[in-house]
């Protein structure tokens, strides 16, 4: 799976592919992938070679403890959907934003006494193109990642983004299980179990919708809601919020003020 990192020492973002026990991330920056845009169009490619990658004597691997993992695609235009999907399949209404930082796991938040945590799967958009046509949609997609957004009341999409988190990587569209489920934990709290029944149609109709308004580029991200959560949170107090779901665990520390 594709990710975004900062090798141990600093520096400058970094793209690589995660091990698959999750353990070790290869280094694609050291062998010539100048970013994660430039890999998003190769991500089936790169996915094949993951193995091989990761455990070949001479690699760069580092631990994934020892790197900073951000978001997959840490700089992107997001689109969202605004209104349920008819029965078409085609969404009504998107939500264009300008591309903006998006935080990784590990990220603190700082959000409003009454802010709800939204819960649900990006796409990004791997090839770029314009009036995308029935089963190629999907093929546009390099891969999905969770996401977690909290959300004041009344909320516009420029209001929430400094409370934005994704990742850990970019699982295959593919590998996504229709029927799947996201998995919420908060301490003290009992786990909330959040399903994603169709969403992976749904953003390849989203993405198709998109492509018939302008042009897609590489990194553009689709986020779809799959469901919103009431996290009680202590004022003054941190509380770690731990996600689960086809891109693996994405944690986030949120508090609110005093």
């Amino acid at each position: 799976m594709l990710v975004s990192f900062v090798r141990p020492g600093g520096g400058a973002a970094c793209v690589g592919l995660l091990s698959p026990d999750g353990g070790r991330v290869a280094d694609l920056t050291a062998i010539g992938m100048e970013d994660v845009y430039a890999a998003l169009p190769r991500a089936a490619q790169l996915e094949r070679l993951q193995k091989h990658l990761t455990l070949t004597p001479g690699a760069v691997v580092y631990p994934v403890g020892n790197v900073r993992l951000l978001a997959p695609v840490p700089y992107a235009r997001l689109v969202r959907d605004l209104a349920p999907v008819p029965a078409d399949g085609e969404p009504e209404e998107l939500s264009f934003a300008d591309p903006r930082e998006i935080a990784g796991p590990g990220a603190h938040l700082t959000v409003g006494a009454e802010d709800v945590l939204a819960i649900g799967i990006a796409g990004a958009v791997g090839t770029g193109g314009r009036d995308l046509a029935g089963g190629d949609a999907a093929s546009h997609i390099a891969g999905v990642t969770l996401f977690a957004e909290w959300r004041g009341p009344g909320a516009t999409d420029d209001a929430s983004h400094e409370r934005l988190v994704m990742g850990p990587a970019l699982a295959p569209l593919g590998a996504m299980d229709e029927e799947g489920s996201i998995l919420v934990s908060i301490p003290g709290e009992s786990a909330r179990r959040i399903t994603l029944g169709g969403v992976r149609s749904l953003l390849t109709a989203a993405v198709r919708a998109a492509s018939r308004r302008y042009t897609l580029r590489a990194g553009d991200l689709f986020l779809h809601d799959a469901g919103i959560v009431d996290a009680p949170l202590v004022a003054g107090a941190e509380t770690e919020i731990m996600i689960e779901g086809p891109s693996g665990s994405l944690a986030h520390v949120a508090s609110r003020p005093i």
